[in-house]
C-alpha cells in the first residue's frame, strides 16, 4: 500500500498484556477478521472498557474506531461516502437522544467509527 501505514484487522484490548512485550501493541489485544469473531473465542479474557474495541495497523499499532477510520481513509481502503459523515446522516444522530449519555454533537465530514464491514 505504498508504504503508508494501513488497517489489518480488527482488534480488542485484552484485560492483561498476553506473554510479554516487544515494544508493539500485538500483546496487548486479540485479532480476528471481525470483532465478534475475537469475542466468540477469547470473551474472558478482553476488556470492557472503553475503546477497547479497535484495529491493528500494518504498523502493529492498536488504534480506535475513528483513528481506524482516517487511516483507512488515507490508505484507500474505503472511499469518502464511507468514511465521513454526510450532512443528513449528522442532522439525525444529532437529533437522536442517547439513553444515559449527553447528545452526540457530529458534523458533517467528521470520521465515522470504522467497523470491520467497512472494510470486508
Amino acid at each position: 500500500m505504498n508504504g503508508k501505514e494501513y488497517i489489518l484487522c480488527a482488534a480488542w484490548k485484552r484485560k492483561e498484556p498476553a506473554y510479554g512485550s516487544d515494544g508493539t501493541d500485538i500483546y496487548l489485544v486479540e485479532t480476528g477478521y471481525r470483532h465478534g469473531d475475537i469475542y466468540d473465542r477469547h470473551g474472558s479474557d478482553l476488556s470492557t472498557e472503553t475503546g477497547a474495541m479497535g484495529f491493528l495497523t500494518s504498523k502493529c499499532r492498536f488504534v480506535d474506531r475513528k483513528e481506524a477510520m482516517r487511516i483507512a481513509f488515507e490508505a484507500g481502503q474505503v472511499d469518502e461516502s464511507t468514511a465521513k459523515y454526510s450532512e443528513s446522516l449528522a442532522d439525525a444522530i444529532n437529533k437522536i437522544q442517547y439513553v444515559g449519555q449527553k447528545n452526540v454533537d457530529v458534523s458533517a465530514g467528521d470520521w465515522r467509527p470504522l467497523a470491520s464491514e467497512d472494510l470486508y
